[in-house]
């Protein structure tokens, strides 16, 4: 994934990435995303996150490492 691959995607209320694995959290990637909710189990590897990777996602109250 590049940096801002979902950024502004206002509309984006969940991310679920199934079996892959993450290891890192681009800048920015979702940043803007006002509806996301749910990331999944996106951080079970993720070694790093990048700047603003979830700013102003207003609706994303928790992330589970």
């Amino acid at each position: 994934m590049g940096k801002q691959a979902f950024s502004g995607c206002s509309n984006l209320t969940s991310v679920d990435f199934g079996e892959a694995i993450v290891h890192t959290i681009p800048d920015n990637l979702f940043s803007g995303c006002e509806k996301l909710e749910y990331t999944g189990n996106i951080f079970s590897h993720c070694a790093a996150i990048g700047e603003n990777s979830f700013e102003n996602c207003s609706n994303l109250t928790s992330l589970n490492f």
